[in-house]
């Protein structure tokens, strides 16, 4: 299972635990700005239930949740709600990015990208749009963070998608052979094919073959 797939079923599915705050260690925010004082006592006076934080079982430290943590004492707490992630220490950032963008003190535009820069060096192979979506940020923004990345640590030509599958950034080259496979076998099977590559295909299609043909042969 990917570490992508892995964060993503644990904030589906993770039982609550009641586990005394003596025992957290609350390190690694994604936050630049680190806590906010003004967030913690809102909360401490808010009078409502915390959501369970998360932390990470082998050390015990919390993966998200310091504000709460807070509040919890000032309010004379000895315990808190919490969830257990049993994840590499990578998947512990992943899965505090993905965390406190869901829940808590938003994390800003910046906290964000500085995220995705994070991402884009522990995991490089990663779609812009999965980056997009454990981060929060849009697809577009992710592909501006990875080009600023990339002129330092220069990026892997193939990604993977959500659905674990490994592309090649670009796609020109397979799109163009698929044309010429299915115009010479109209039944060939379009099930490898995402939506983008079809809806090229099936343009490339509607052209004059003559076309189609000239632009294989520049490419050749």
């Amino acid at each position: 299972m990917s570490s992508f797939s892995r964060v993503q079923e644990m904030l589906g599915k993770s039982a609550v635990s009641r586990v005394p705050i003596d025992s957290l260690i609350v390190s690694d925010s994604p936050g630049l700005r680190g806590e906010s004082v003004e967030h913690v006592l809102a909360l401490a006076g808010s009078g409502e239930d915390f959501p369970p934080i998360w932390v990470h079982r082998p050390s015990g430290r919390g993966i998200d949740g310091a504000h709460r943590v807070r509040a919890a004492v000032l309010r004379g707490m000895s315990e808190i709600d919490a969830r257990f992630f049993h994840g590499s220490e990578t998947d512990v950032f992943l899965l505090s990015v993905s965390a406190n963008i869901r829940h808590g003190l938003p994390l800003s535009q910046d906290d964000r990208v500085a995220a995705a820069q994070r991402i884009f060096v522990t995991h490089a192979e990663w779609s812009d749009r999965m980056v997009a979506s454990l981060t929060g940020l849009s697809p577009k923004r992710v592909a501006m963070t990875r080009r600023q990345v990339a002129a330092e640590r220069p990026q892997p030509e193939r990604r993977v998608g959500k659905d674990g599958r490994s592309r090649p950034v670009d796609g020109t080259q397979g799109r163009r052979l698929a044309a010429e496979i299915i115009s010479r076998n109209p039944t060939a099977s379009l099930r490898r094919m995402t939506p983008s590559e079809l809806a090229s295909v099936f343009d490339q299609l509607r052209r004059p073959r003559g076309r189609v043909r000239s632009s294989m042969a520049v490419n050749r």
